[in-house]
């Protein structure tokens, strides 16, 4: 995946997640990502409707893509 698509991947889950976006630091993307999906996680654990905001907010594109994309 390519810095830019993976940057925009990243903005959409943290907006989702709720997390601060001060700015996206490519040398911290992944981290920066990380954060954001275990705060999605925690989101969407136990509660259906918040399962079904974070997919209504456009987070399951993203998601899908960080997960098949390899770390290298």
């Amino acid at each position: 995946m390519g810095m830019e698509l993976a940057a925009r991947h990243c903005f959409v889950l943290m907006a989702v997640s709720g997390a601060e976006i001060v700015q996206l630091d490519k040398d911290n993307l992944l981290d920066q990502c990380l954060d954001a999906l275990y705060e999605i996680r925690l989101l969407a654990k136990n509660n259906p409707e918040k399962r079904i905001k974070i997919a209504h907010a456009g987070a399951i594109k993203p998601l899908i893509s960080l997960i098949s994309s390899s770390d290298s």
